[in-house]
């Protein structure tokens, strides 16, 4: 199974490329990098964790994924990463 460090190859496998553009530009927003930059993870992970947050009141594998990766985060740099992407 991939760690959250080796998450971001995968992402451009898994999602369609439009997507991926998407989730790269959201990974530049200077919150976005600090809170990966704290967690030790990809930004792109970053940016799928904080997707899965939002998501995660009405679905549980959201949530669960946004707990595995987030988990040890500080909720001020999280909640700041969220408000620069709008979520």
């Amino acid at each position: 199974m991939a760690t959250p460090r080796h998450c971001g190859a995968v992402i451009w496998q898994v999602f369609p490329r439009a997507a991926v553009r998407l989730i790269r530009a959201a990974a530049r927003s200077p919150e976005v990098v600090a809170l990966a930059k704290a967690l030790g993870i990809d930004p792109m992970v970053a940016v799928i964790a904080l997707l899965a947050r939002a998501a995660g009141g009405s679905n549980r594998s959201a949530e669960r994924l946004a707990n595995a990766i987030l988990g040890a985060a500080e909720e001020q740099e999280v909640m700041a990463a969220m408000q620069a992407l709008r979520l």
